[in-house]
């Protein structure tokens, strides 16, 4: 960051920067760092408007379309459960008064990840020693989102002492209040399996047990055993026993573990309704009973009989569950095989039931909303403002950074059509032509842009798995002619002037927009300048991928003129003779790649590196043009070459083939373009952690940091503003990376590491390729971004959530004009002729108060009386707004929580929610009803 992007950092009121940060918490991947969040909810915190914004935002985040209060959150409880760690250490109090609503707007294991998180941040050294002999030891699957148990084999890593964050550490009483909630919630569900209910929490599913991880989660377990079970003595053992007999019993009664039934031979007792949407998506080969290989798995009736039950229900969708993630969706259509038609079918359906459960929420909110305004007294033609008469218009960015995207992009294009299709069905129904048969739809278009842009139709006939590959192809085809086009204007001119053009005479079509933003500074401004007079609804999707953040950005790339300068830093020594092969047999078809693929210039120069006093220790070929055959020839029988040889003990010199590729990239350094740096190894450099540190009276950690700082250090900070990437061959190479990362951390970036293993040729080419194409830049629109709302996330509830906005705008629009009418009627017309006065234009929404207006829902409410309950910190003095009730069903989803009159009283509610509080829970004891939901 230069030094006047600084000054104007810190000239920012702390409102101005809590305003950015909340518009980055709304948008963060799912493994962003904890230093990341910590950073933003200090600043957010900083701020009296903002500070009570932030557990709502949190809550909002963790929301998704099965949680027990129906909302559209993005569900990443990655990001929900990070920030609440975060709040946590500045704000205890009012962290732990916010773990029970991420089970009431997620499910318990967000509570044990907690736990996870925490024992993970408590041991950072131990879990990076744990780390370095997972790596080569065989683990167990992973139980929750936060490893922190490495054993792996029983005899590996039991001489690491780990410290459980219940025990000691900064999240002592975060540990214990989670303890204690899964305590409460197993008391409960354990009496009302006594008292005849059928139905329990899940919390039994998620709680921590010996079993879950041989480490620290069994330390959590022990401590919730005790509690369960004062007065049973201290005998470790047999408090497990008995704790594993209460949990066993509650997931017995718990109909929604279909692996425990597979599991113990009662595939005959799993009824469809049963399976959950993330055990349909990975467990459909278990359910069809087919192994790997496609053949059948068990020779069991009871497994076949399941296999024709699954597959008759997915022959109407509405018996499937409906899809959560639709990342995960699009990834396992991208990748299913044509004629795996089993799984094709449950695919199918899966697509199939998100469509029909969008349509009919977005049909009821329909009729709930004309239902308003009739009696509003409004007429036909203004309630007609509802109808879906017109399509979604979509852009989708197809530059080098989205590629990785296209699959989920292709399933979001499909999934909008077909879910406007449906909205429009009875309208079509009508609409017969002169032979009395239903008129065709009418073809779907959506536009690709880079540098200019490109209209293609949107397929509507084939199977699922058809259309999106029929997208996919055409986004990749396309971007060899739109990125082949050099354009001198601002990248998103030639998109917004073809928007403009395509909702002219359509104002109720909306505009949603699906890039990652790397530019979205320039992008706001344009839509200011450019689209704010259009009136139509702009929405922007945010497609980033899930990886660490870069905050620093590429002040050199120049996007009218792409420009791509790779470096191969290749180990040559007698365990890399493969990847030699490989490097010799694909570097013409990488280079081509980059440069058709991406549309972009590429040169190419490489360094081939030994050890000390090897034959060839250090070699390099200097700069070749991509579309230079002679110079491509040259480079590719300079690597034809190389010998593998040398490598006489575990380490090599690294640092002395990063030394060499700083000599090519000052030859570089006055060119506009993306630097990468690709290092190719199999072991680490010297020093890490043994092989010869101080070789010839030298430190060679330092040197091979000091040489990476050169590399990766920004121009005016003394370095050359290179990327560095690190094709993993095998394990080891940990500790290298992370002193790596440490130089780095300062300049904003980090080393890129993608494991390459012994892949094959094809393989090699395609992980360096998707590699280079996936540095991406996190950026979101700043919080004054005229007409922009920023989302992110790939939960199936945004696709409502987008869908309800507009619909919910129009309204808006609607009232806001008639009431301009009706005071328009009242004013003096004479004066208003004199003055010349025009009726002042509506004010688009920022961006910032789109995301306000996201939180405002009712659901919410209940976290904001606790927030006034807090008695300490920053939330002491917040006071919820005295007409801020709560409806019979936020109280209900309170109570489905586990959270009792006693907890209200002891809190301080204030008293008329304490009063419908008990009202409800009268109600549903009377009706039968007080059973807890999962």
């Amino acid at each position: 960051m230069t030094n006047g992007n600084s000054d104007e950092t810190e000239n920012k009121s702390a409102d101005e920067k809590a305003e950015e940060a909340l518009m980055k918490a709304s948008t963060l991947s799912r493994d962003v760092s904890m230093e990341e969040c910590h950073k933003l909810v200090t600043t957010i915190l900083e701020s009296a408007k903002y500070a009570p914004v932030l557990p709502v935002l949190i809550c909002h985040i963790r929301n998704h379309e099965k949680s027990l209060v129906e909302g559209q959150g993005t569900g990443e409880r990655n990001v929900a459960e990070r920030l609440a760690v975060a709040l946590y250490l500045c704000e205890p109090e009012m962290g732990c008064a916010l773990l029970k609503f991420l089970v009431l707007f997620g499910s318990w294991k967000s509570l044990l990840n907690i736990l996870c998180l925490c024992d993970a941040l408590n041991n950072p050294e131990a879990i990076k020693q744990k780390a370095e002999r997972k790596a080569t030891a065989k683990t167990k699957k992973r139980k929750t989102d936060y490893d922190c148990n490495y054993g792996g084999e029983k005899d590996k890593g039991d001489d690491i002492k780990l410290n459980s964050a219940a025990e000691s550490g900064p999240y002592k009483d975060l540990c214990h209040d989670i303890h204690d909630y899964f305590v409460e919630q197993l008391k409960r569900d354990k009496a009302a399996i006594d008292a005849g209910e059928k139905k329990v929490s899940n919390s039994s599913k998620y709680a921590p047990h010996e079993r879950r991880g041989r480490d620290l989660t069994a330390l959590h377990a022990d401590k919730i055993a005790r509690k369960l079970f004062p007065n049973e003595g201290d005998d470790k053992y047999h408090l497990r026993k008995l704790y594993r007999k209460l949990r066993s019993q509650l997931n017995q009664a718990n109909e929604y573990l279909p692996d425990r039934k597979l599991a113990l031979g009662k595939a005959d007792e799993l009824q469809m309704h049963q399976i959950t949407a993330g055990y349909f998506a990975k467990s459909r080969k278990a359910l069809l009973n087919r192994n790997k290989d496609g053949e059948e798995r068990y020779d069991l009736e009871s497994r076949r009989d399941l296999r024709r039950r699954v597959l008759e229900a997915a022959a109407s969708p509405q018996k499937v569950p409906t899809p959560s993630d639709l990342q995960q969706l699009a990834t396992d259509i991208n990748v299913i095989v044509e004629d795996d038609d089993e799984e094709l079918i449950l695919l199918q359906a899966s697509f199939e039931k998100a469509v029909m459960v969008v349509t009919d929420r977005i049909h009821e909110l329909q009729n709930t909303l004309k239902g308003m305004m009739m009696s509003l007294s409004m007429s036909p033609e203004e309630m007609g403002v509802l109808d879906f008469d017109d399509d979604i218009l979509m852009a989708i960015d197809v530059s080098p950074s989205q590629a990785y995207t296209f699959p989920l992009v292709a399933l979001l294009v499909v999934l909008f059509h077909s879910i406007i299709n449906k909205l429009k069905e009875e309208e079509r129904a009508e609409a017969m032509d002169d032979d009395g048969d239903q008129k065709k739809m009418t073809a779907h278009e959506c536009i690709l842009f880079h540098q200019t842009t490109q209209t293609i139709p949107v397929p509507v006939t084939g199977t699922i798995r058809q259309r999106l590959s029929t997208l996919v192809k055409s986004f990749r085809e396309a971007r060899l002619t739109v990125d082949g086009q050099e354009n001198g204007e601002n990248e998103y001119t030639s998109l917004l002037q073809t928007l403009k053009s395509k909702v002219t005479g359509r104002p109720k079509a909306p505009v949603l927009v699906c890039s990652d933003f790397s530019s979205s500074p320039e992008f706001a401004n344009a839509v200011e300048e450019q689209f704010a007079d259009v009136g139509n609804e702009l929405c922007c999707w945010k497609l980033s991928k899930p990886t660490r953040i870069r905050s620093r950005k590429i002040v050199s790339w120049n996007s009218a003129k792409p420009q791509i300068d790779l470096c191969i830093c290749l180990d040559t020594t007698g365990s890399m003779g493969g990847h030699i092969e490989n490097c010799k047999s694909e570097i013409l078809n990488l280079l081509n790649d980059l440069m058709g693929g991406g549309g972009m210039s590429v040169s190419c120069s490489f360094v081939s590196y030994k050890d000390f006093r090897n034959q060839g220790h250090l070699e390099t070929h200097d700069w070749v043009d991509a579309s230079d055959a002679a110079g491509t020839e040259s480079l590719r029988q300079f690597i034809t070459g190389l010998a593998p040889t040398g490598g006489e003990d575990y380490e090599e010199d690294v640092a002395g083939g990063f030394e060499k590729c700083i000599d090519l990239m000052k030859k570089k350094r006055d060119q506009s373009s993306l630097k990468l740096v690709l290092l190719i190894a199999d072991a680490p450099g010297h020093g890490y952690p043994h092989g010869r540190p101080k070789y010839g009276g030298v430190d060679q950690k330092e040197r091979l940091r000091k040489a990476a700082r050169k590399l990766a250090a920004a121009p005016h900070n003394g370095g050359l503003g290179c990327e560095l990437m690190f094709a993993e061959i095998a394990s080891g190479t940990t500790e290298m990376c992370d002193a790596i990362d440490e130089v780095l951390e300062p300049e904003g970036t980090f080393i890129d590491r993608f494991e390459m293993g012994h892949a094959k040729s094809s393989v090699f080419r395609e992980k360096i390729v998707a590699s280079v194409q996936e540095v991406v830049s996190h950026a979101v629109a700043p919080p004054t971004a005229v007409g922009l709302d920023v989302i992110s996330g790939t939960d199936i509830g945004i696709c409502e959530r987008l869908l309800a906005s507009r619909l919910s705008n129009r309204l808006q629009q609607l009232l806001e004009e008639k009431a301009e009418e009706e005071a328009t009627e009242d004013e003096d017309t004479e004066m208003k002729v004199e003055s010349g006065e025009a009726k002042p234009k509506k004010a688009l929404p920022t961006a910032l108060g789109n995301l306000l207006g996201k939180l405002e829902g009712e659901a919410y409410n209940m976290v904001r009386h606790a927030m006034s309950t807090v008695k300490t910190g920053v939330y002491a003095s917040y006071q919820a707004p005295a007409d801020l009730g709560l409806s019979k069903a936020s109280v209900s989803s309170l109570i489905k929580a586990g959270i009792t009159m006693e907890d209200m009283v002891e809190n301080g509610y204030p008293q008329h929610i304490q009063e419908m509080f008990e009202e409800v829970l009268r109600g549903m004891m009377t009706e039968g009803a007080g059973k807890m939901s999962r």
